[in-house]
């Protein structure tokens, strides 16, 4: 996020398991709060740091493997 801090590149912050039947689709919904956003610093508090933040859902980890397998992936972008 902001310029300066080292973050990791990608992060956990929640999952849900959608079973699915072939073809089907399926809205789904998930609130991440700010706390599960927060960078812990060299002193051990927690801040959120200004800057852009990706979210992805997708079947398996962003990455060039999984567009490879023709996996989807949604992002939404939030400016913090």
């Amino acid at each position: 996020p902001g310029a300066g801090i080292d973050s990791p590149r990608n992060s956990l912050v929640g999952f849900k398991r959608v079973k699915l039947a072939p073809g089907e689709t399926k809205k789904v919904s998930m609130a991440v709060s700010k706390e599960l956003m927060k960078t812990v610093m060299e002193d051990g508090s927690s801040v959120l740091v200004p800057g852009k933040y990706i979210f992805s859902a997708a079947a398996a980890a962003p990455c060039r493997r999984s567009s490879e397998l023709g996996l989807e992936c949604s992002q939404a972008i939030i400016e913090i």
